[in-house]
């Protein structure tokens, strides 16, 4: 998908966040090293599930 096909002049362009397995398993190291080893568990677990979820959502599980 091509964001400039879709784009509205005076729009704000948006991301989606959501994690890919591609970028976890690159980055594996940095995300061990700077968010800890369950931040890194919770992000295969959800590839793993195959959920929807942002890396936000994995490093600070809130409570409900």
């Amino acid at each position: 998908m091509h964001l400039h096909k879709f784009a509205v002049e005076g729009d704000a362009m948006s991301i989606c966040g959501v994690i890919t397995t591609k970028d976890v398993l690159r980055h594996s190291g940095t995300i061990v090293r700077e968010f800890g080893t369950v931040a890194y568990i919770r992000c295969c677990v959800a590839i793993l599930m195959r959920r929807r979820t942002t890396f936000l959502n994995c490093v600070c599980v809130l409570a409900q």
